[in-house]
């Protein structure tokens, strides 16, 4: 018995996702069983299709891609079928839309070959008119990917998101440092740490960034009048220049100055 099934990708939702975790209340498999797939893996699944290749395996299924054996089946059509597809339908209007650019542009010129009168080379969000009068574009969309965050929509390049990355990845550091009437220091430097210089492993950086502070804040003593937002930004960069040595990381790093001159 041979069942077509989607789910080539990895795609969790997908039949062979399915069939893999055996939830299919129809449908199973068993130890034994073969599952082939006949697609290449896209560059970005590697991760879900091994995901998937190993639930199957881990259940006695033998599986067979298109690195054991010559099974692979291309979904697109090649230069031919495409001349075929032109022919049977002689459109008069041509905007292809798969692909990266420079299928588009082959596409494109192809279409042109063929004698077809409008052909267009649309990027995202190219807003094409198609009717009443010619074929022209007249303006473009906004577009990009979003996320919802908690009830808002941000766009996936929004620094509230980058800022969120690199606190993950790399942790967050808070420096407050107060200066009372006379300028002089008030108390030692609070710094908290939020996901970096938690282990035993860090008495020694710790000890490092207290020295790099207080020397920082030694060398402001002489200055007349000092721009707090200034200082802060001084010691943010010097801060960042000692983690990036000892650790390769760039955490997020906030400093604040009180006491003093906001300039």
């Amino acid at each position: 018995m041979l069942i077509l099934c989607t789910g080539c990708q990895g795609e969790i939702r997908a039949a062979l996702n399915g069939l893999a975790g055996d939830v299919n209340k129809k449908i199973h498999l068993s130890a034994g069983d073969t599952v082939l797939f006949s697609s290449k893996m896209i560059p970005g699944n590697e991760l879900p299709i091994g995901r998937l290749i190993n639930k199957l395996v881990a259940r006695g299924i033998k599986v067979i891609t298109e690195k054991d054996a010559v099974i692979h089946v291309s979904g697109h059509p090649g230069e031919p079928e495409l001349v075929k597809m032109y022919g049977w339908i002689r459109p008069r209007i041509a905007i292809p839309v798969h692909g990266e650019p420079r299928h588009i542009h082959a596409h494109a010129e192809l279409a042109e070959k063929l004698q077809v009168g409008h052909v267009f080379r649309p990027k995202n969000g190219t807003l094409i008119r198609l009717s009443p009068g010619p074929p022209e574009i007249i303006g473009e969309v906004e577009t990009g990917y979003l996320a919802l965050d908690g009830k808002r929509l941000l766009s996936l390049a929004s620094n509230t998101l980058s800022e969120r990355r690199r606190m993950m990845e790399n942790g967050v550091l808070a420096i407050t440092i107060t200066f009372d009437r006379d300028g002089k220091l008030a108390g030692r430097p609070v710094i908290q740490p939020f996901g970096i210089l938690c282990s035993a492993n860090d008495v020694q950086l710790k000890a490092d960034l207290y020295d790099l502070i207080m020397a920082e804040i030694s060398t402001w003593a002489p200055r007349d009048e000092p721009h707090a937002r200034y200082l802060e930004e001084e010691l943010r960069l010097a801060v960042l220049r000692l983690f990036r040595h000892e650790t390769g990381k760039r955490p997020l790093i906030s400093v604040t100055v009180t006491g003093l001159e906001k300039g």
